[in-house]
């Protein structure tokens, strides 16, 4: 970004493919601060990334109308235009070391400062997928740098509720359940790893696993801060 020379910058991960008018259609909304243009998935692919492919199709491949809906958390860093004069006030934030959720912060913080995200329909299709195990284990990190973020950013904890996992974790911290979920995910996680990574498993069950994941980590939190 900094060594560009043009007002424009796109951003794309290196495991995507384009459409054949991917700068194209970019090009048709110049006049925007912030387009994203979406992701889509291969319509098949070997069992092993299963797990994946289906949580990519059913939670990431959204169409323009869904995304437009929540523009901010529907937003993600895999595919984007962004002026480089905005880009130079509003940087990804290079404290975050770890795997998940920096794009969420990203957009919320163009939005905290009054961008709007613009979404189109030009979509990469992402071809890195990852085997099922290595997919979970990932998802597990983003869901603990999640939940740093949130702590770190208490300022952002309005927008943040809005993201179904921070919005049930707070629910249950309410409700003094944290401590019951972090012990059933102690008790279940093999169990469901083990049926996540099956051909044909029910997305829940890794919604499942991060909430208990999540509350396992807050726990953990809190044990070293009463250490300390």
């Amino acid at each position: 970004a900094q060594k560009a020379i043009y007002e424009n910058l796109i951003f794309m991960d290196c495991d995507s493919q384009v459409n054949e008018n991917y700068l194209k259609k970019y090009l048709e909304h110049s006049d925007k601060n912030v387009v994203y243009g979406g992701t889509s998935y291969p319509e098949k692919v070997d069992k092993k990334y299963s797990l994946h492919h289906y949580y990519g199709i059913t939670r990431e491949s959204l169409p323009v109308t869904i995304r437009q809906k929540n523009p901010v958390l529907s937003f993600r860093t895999n595919n984007f235009m962004i002026k480089k004069s905005l880009f130079e006030k509003v940087k990804f934030d290079e404290k975050i070391k770890s795997y998940g959720h920096e794009d969420t912060l990203f957009a919320i913080d163009l939005h905290q400062k009054g961008y709007q995200i613009h979404h189109i329909d030009n979509p990469v299709i992402h071809l890195g997928l990852i085997e099922n195990k290595e997919f979970i284990k990932k998802t597990l990190t983003s869901v603990e740098n999640l939940l740093l973020i949130y702590k770190r950013r208490p300022d952002l904890q309005f927008i943040f509720k809005r993201i179904k996992l921070i919005s049930y974790f707070s629910k249950l911290k309410k409700l003094y359940l944290c401590g019951t979920f972090s012990f059933l995910f102690k008790i279940t996680n093999k169990i469901i790893i083990n049926l996540l990574t099956r051909k044909k498993t029910k997305i829940f069950l890794l919604d499942f696993l991060k909430l208990t994941y999540i509350c396992k980590k807050e726990k953990e939190y809190k044990q070293l801060n009463e250490q300390s």
